[in-house]
């Protein structure tokens, strides 16, 4: 798969970089949390069709968080991040990308403080 670290993704809202956090100590994104907030990944994909997109996140809140992924001009696509304590874990979402550039955004859609931090996002392509 190819990696795509959360701290190079384009970043709105609240959100920031932790240097040295995240499963691997390379880093990771906190606080994607409140309305606006969002990360945004141009991924590439060597042909066009199916996909999966992994993320690795760590919720250490107690209830699931929503949040909605776009990739290109597909609807939106929510998601519902359950708790993982301290351990860091890993979401994937089936996706269809174009052949070469395809923008990935995942977009917060809690209104208060509860966040994720997240790691990268990895593209397999089938």
């Amino acid at each position: 798969p190819t990696l795509y670290p959360a701290i190079n993704a384009a970043r709105t809202g609240m959100a920031e970089v932790v240097n040295g956090g995240g499963s691997a100590g390379r880093g990771a994104v906190r606080n994607l949390c409140k309305l606006a907030t969002s990360l945004t990944w141009g991924v590439v994909a060597t042909k066009a069709g199916p996909a999966t997109l992994r993320f690795t996140y760590q919720n250490t809140g107690a209830k699931e968080l929503p949040y909605e992924l776009t990739v290109g001009g597909a609807a939106a696509l929510p998601l519902a991040l359950p708790p993982t304590g301290d351990e860091w874990r890993s979401f994937s979402v089936e996706v269809s990308l174009d052949a070469g550039a395809n923008r990935v955004q995942l977009h917060s859609l809690i209104s208060g403080w509860e966040s994720i931090s997240l790691e990268r996002l990895e593209l397999e392509q089938h």
